[in-house]
């Protein structure tokens, strides 16, 4: 996964590789497979959002995983 992400994957962010996790992008805990190709790489504050359900976490086709705040409903 490294060789092939050189960088954390999330939008915008250029830390490398080598100072990156690997993700899972199905949970494994949910049937996730432990393959590069169920993998990217994230650094280790965008792997501590895409795990934080405040955030919504979107895996492009090119690549790219795509996290954004979630909106708080109002009641």
């Amino acid at each position: 996964m490294a060789s092939r992400d050189k960088h954390c994957t999330a939008t915008s962010c250029r830390i490398p590789a080598s100072f990156c996790h690997a993700h899972h992008k199905q949970p494994w805990s949910r049937g996730g497979r432990t393959t590069v190709r169920d993998g990217t790489m994230l650094c280790p504050r965008h792997h501590r959002m895409v795990h934080d359900p405040r955030y919504t976490t979107d895996y492009r086709d090119d690549g790219k995983t795509c996290i954004t705040r979630t909106r708080r409903r109002r009641t």
